[in-house]
This record gives C-alpha cells, sequence and structure tokens, in this order.
C-alpha cells in the first residue's frame, strides 16, 4: 500500500505518538453524501508500529448516514470486535481532500481549522485531537 500522505515517515510517527495510545486502534475514513466513502483501521502495537491494517466491512458495519451517524457504528464495530480504540476522525470528502494538499507542518492548522468548521467528525479520544 503506497499514499502520498504530505508528511513524512518521521512526521506520521509523532503524530501516531501524539494521538494514538500504544496497543490500540485508530480510525480514519472519508464520508461523502450519505455515505463512508473510504476508511482506515490500523492497529498499533505497544511500541506504536502498525500490527495491523483493514477496512470498514460494509457486509459487517452499516456505512450509510450522517458522518457521526457512520462514526459511531464504525467505533461500536471496531470495539465490539475487542479492540480498544484510541482515536478516530472521519472527514467530509472535500475536508479530506483539503488536508490531504496541505504540506508537512500545514496540516496541523488545516485540521484544526477543519474540525473547528465541523467537516471533521471526532470520537474515542478528541481531547487528544484538540489539543494537538
Amino acid at each position: 500500500m503506497q499514499w502520498r500522505t504530505g508528511a513524512s515517515l518521521a512526521e506520521l510517527d509523532a503524530a501516531a505518538r501524539a494521538l494514538v495510545t500504544p496497543g490500540t486502534t485508530a480510525i480514519l475514513g472519508v464520508h461523502d453524501g450519505d455515505s463512508l466513502w473510504t476508511s482506515l483501521i490500523l492497529d498499533f502495537d505497544d511500541q506504536w508500529k502498525v500490527a495491523s491494517i483493514t477496512t470498514a466491512d460494509p457486509s459487517l458495519v452499516d456505512i450509510q448516514g450522517t458522518r457521526d451517524e457512520v462514526l459511531a457504528r464504525l467505533t461500536a464495530w471496531v470495539t465490539g470486535n475487542g479492540k480498544k480504540g484510541s482515536v478516530s476522525v472521519l472527514a467530509d470528502r472535500h475536508a479530506a481532500d483539503e488536508l490531504h494538499a496541505a504540506r508537512g507542518a500545514e496540516k496541523v492548522p488545516v485540521f484544526q481549522r477543519l474540525l473547528s468548521e465541523h467537516k471533521l467528525s471526532t470520537g474515542l479520544a478528541p481531547e487528544a485531537i484538540r489539543a494537538s
């Protein structure tokens, strides 16, 4: 899997260490219209290394509805499978495009602005996101 995030490996590692508790799962996704467009569910081990990468399975979790409804169901699906959630973020499609286009250190203020504009839904540990 290769995806250009506009951030270095060191920046991604720092973000994981700032926002994700070791030994937990992070949920990331993009919502478009009235359904989940894409998702990335990352399980981290006790050393913040990615131990598992998956996506929401629409045969197991309802991906239709508002961004907040979908995020709540994703979170319940992950935790219902015995995983401990750490952080979850679901962006609307345009916000995800804007965040993806931001480079390096630009991502933090763009993320904070999108959050304040309610273009991102957060769950599990939103205080960690707001504190960043």
